[in-house]
């Protein structure tokens, strides 16, 4: 039997297995090439980030349902900024940022029993004050008065007001983002010589930037205007600004449509291309007076 294997010239068992495992390696090889690309490859620009992950420089609070997809193509961002809050009206604003999955950002003011005007405004106001950050938007101070009369009389009484509201908010949820805006913005004419370059430089000393915004809603009058209002003022307004549009909007009582111009805005800033998210410490700022370094 040997013989005729030889006479046949068949080749032996090792040398089959052998030819057969380089040929395999071969064809598993030349396809690792050809579908590599085709695994590699990008198909749609705008890509959402994992649930619970935060991206470097957002806010440093957790995102209860992970970060929007992001237009990757687009350079334009706006930010949705509210102030004087929080309010009765906070809970509504909070269910359409949600509805449409976006996060802003809520410059604060203190509770000294005035906001809800009752005996459970301290509960109520922790409550609001958790509820933002928990639905992953950035919590901010902003004042704990809110009174220009008071804060801009002296460098002294801006710097009370500023701890006071600052540690009312750390007791709350334990660290805030190095960010700020001053009551009526850094060129407030209420403030008296000298405080707000005094208080700027105080900022940057302890690495707080703070923000002012280059597009007005309207909805900071005793007028309550309708929605549709406050909504065209914002669309008026963003060819002005370039690709980077910082919102400013209210979060008091009295301003019982925002939400409403709110709902109307993020679609439209969505179909113009607009990544809508929340400021950080790492957003180039608008300021009206320029922060000391």
């Amino acid at each position: 039997m040997l013989n005729l294997f030889k006479i046949l010239k068949v080749p032996k068992l090792s040398s089959l297995i052998k030819g057969f495992a380089v040929f395999s390696g071969m064809l598993l090889l030349s396809t690792l090439c050809f579908a590599l690309p085709i695994m590699t490859e990008v198909s749609d620009p705008v890509t959402p980030f994992e649930d619970g992950q935060c991206p470097s420089g957002f806010a440093a609070y957790p995102f209860a349902e992970g970060i929007p997809a992001m237009n990757h193509k687009s350079k334009k961002t706006a930010y949705l900024t509210f102030d004087d809050g929080p309010s009765k009206n906070t809970t509504e604003l909070l269910e359409v940022l949600k509805k449409h999955n976006v996060y802003g950002t809520f410059f604060v003011i203190g509770d000294d029993g005035r906001i809800f005007n009752d005996k459970n405004s301290s509960e109520e106001y922790e409550k609001l004050i958790l509820d933002i950050s928990r639905n992953g938007h950035t919590v901010a101070p902003h004042s704990y008065t809110h009174d220009y009369n008071r804060i801009y009389s002296s460098y002294d009484n801006f710097l009370l007001d500023y701890n006071r509201i600052t540690q009312q908010l750390t007791q709350i949820l334990g660290e805030l983002p190095n960010l700020y805006r001053f009551p009526g913005g850094s060129a407030n004419k209420n403030a008296s010589a000298g405080v707000i370059p005094e208080a700027s430089k105080y900022l940057s000393e302890n690495n707080i930037v703070y923000v002012d915004w280059n597009i007005v809603s309207g909805d900071d009058t005793e007028i309550v205007y309708p929605a549709e209002t406050l909504c065209n003022n914002v669309v008026e307004q963003l060819d002005e600004v370039g690709d980077n549009a910082v919102i400013l909007f209210h979060d008091s009582p009295l301003c019982t449509t925002t939400s409403q111009a709110v709902d109307m805005l993020i679609p439209i800033l969505k179909q113009k291309g607009y990544n809508i998210l929340p400021l950080t410490e790492e957003t180039s700022p608008i300021q009206f007076f320029p922060q000391s370094n």
